[in-house]
């Protein structure tokens, strides 16, 4: 099966023979005709893949927020299950149980820190202030778009693009 780019270079070798001279000119429109019914045809083949794949691609997206929403239950349900164990576990004063399936032990951690209200804590105590990371400024490229259409010179600027192929 030929590519739309060999079927073009085709229609341009049949196009430098008319202008030779070398095709009978009732010849010439049937078989323009046909090359380009193949050409439209393959394009007409290909957009619909397209379409097929980007349904695909949101057919999987979909799927995707559905894991995802699986996963974060699954582990919160982990999480509950987890803190059950270690309540019971305190609640009887065992520290570890061995099975042949599984070791389960209350070990010690380091503390963590619980703020209720980070906004109240800091008002009270300023000291305590996180090292704020740099921001990056962001440029507002519908301005620098509005510039440049009319005409004005920013370097380091341009305008790209401009055409863009559409399946409907």
């Amino acid at each position: 099966m030929a590519s739309l780019f060999d079927l073009n270079a085709e229609i341009q070798e049949f196009v430098d023979l008319v202008e030779a001279g070398e095709i009978p000119e009732e010849a010439i429109k049937d078989t323009l005709d046909m090359m380009q019914l193949t050409f439209d045809a393959r394009v007409d083949g290909l957009a619909t893949y397209v379409k097929i794949l980007s349904a695909e691609a949101e057919d999987i997206e979909s799927e995707k927020k559905a894991l995802d929403e699986r996963i974060k239950a699954k582990k919160h349900k982990c999480a509950g299950i987890k803190q059950y164990i270690f309540e019971a576990m305190q609640q009887a004063g065992k520290r570890k149980i061995e099975t042949p399936k599984n070791v389960i032990t209350v070990s010690g951690c380091k503390k963590s820190v619980k703020i209720d209200n980070e906004l109240d804590f800091l008002a009270h105590y300023p000291d305590y202030k996180a090292e704020e990371k740099p921001v990056l400024p962001k440029v507002d490229k519908n301005a620098v778009y509005k510039a440049l259409s009319e005409g004005k010179e920013l370097a380091g600027a341009s305008l790209a693009g401009g055409q863009t192929l559409r399946i409907g």
